[in-house]
C-alpha cells in the first residue's frame, strides 16, 4: 500500500506483521516493536534493530543502526542491512556525497539487485529526501524501506512473515510476544 506524505513523497505504509504489529525506527529515535509498543532511546551508539537468524532458510538478516548526537538528543544517522554475506548501508544527511554503499562500494549500480537478485529501488524525491526499498523476497511482499529527511533516517520492515521473522531478536522485540531480548 502507498500513502502520500508531506512534500509529495510517496511512501509505503507500514503493514501489520503476523504477530499483530508493525516495526520501525524513526526520528530522534522512536521505536515501534513487532507487537506495537512505542518507546524512545536517546543513546549515541550502534544498535541492533533486529536480527533474525532463520530468515530465508537460515541465510539470516540483520539490521544495525547508528545514532549520532544533536544538541541534547540523538537521531538515527545510518543503517546497515545484511543478508547472508551481502550488505547495504544507507546514510542520512543532506549533501552526503555517497548516499548508500553496497558491499562497501559507494553508489554501486542497482541493476543486479542485492543478495542474489533481490530488487532494490533508490529514488531522490527532493533535495532533502531519499528513499531506498529492498525487496526481501522475489514477490516483493517483504521489504525493508529506508527513508531520509535531512539528517534523519527512518527504517521500516514491511510485510514481514512469521516464516522469515519468527526468530527475530533485538530492539524490535521477539516476534510472538514483543518481549525485549538480546
Amino acid at each position: 500500500p502507498t500513502v502520500e506524505a508531506s512534500g509529495g513523497m510517496t511512501t509505503l505504509e507500514p503493514t501489520e506483521s503476523a504477530s499483530g504489529g508493525m516495526t520501525y525506527v524513526t526520528g530522534d529515535p522512536h521505536f515501534q516493536t513487532w507487537d506495537g509498543e512505542h518507546y524512545d532511546f536517546n543513546g549515541v551508539c550502534d544498535l541492533i534493530l533486529l536480527t533474525t537468524p532463520g530468515f530465508n532458510n537460515g541465510k539470516g538478516l540483520t539490521i544495525h543502526i547508528r545514532t549520532k548526537k544533536m544538541m541534547q538528543w540523538s537521531y538515527v544517522a545510518s543503517a546497515v542491512l545484511k543478508i547472508g554475506d551481502d550488505m547495504i548501508e544507507v546514510l542520512g544527511g543532506q549533501g552526503v556525497e555517497n548516499q548508500y554503499y553496497i558491499n562497501g562500494v559507494p553508489l554501486a549500480p542497482l541493476d543486479d539487485g542485492f543478495e542474489g537478485g533481490l530488487g532494490v529501488e533508490f529514488t531522490i524525491p527532493s533535495t532533502r529526501q531519499r528513499k531506498m526499498v529492498v525487496n526481501l523476497d522475489k514477490e516483493g511482499i517483504q521489504k525493508v524501506q529506508f527513508q531520509t529527511f535531512k539528517d534523519f533516517l527512518r527504517v521500516d520492515v514491511l510485510g514481514a512473515t512469521e516464516e522469515d521473522f519468527s526468530t527475530s531478536l533485538g530492539l524490535m522485540g521477539e516476534w510472538e510476544t514483543g518481549t525485549h531480548l538480546g
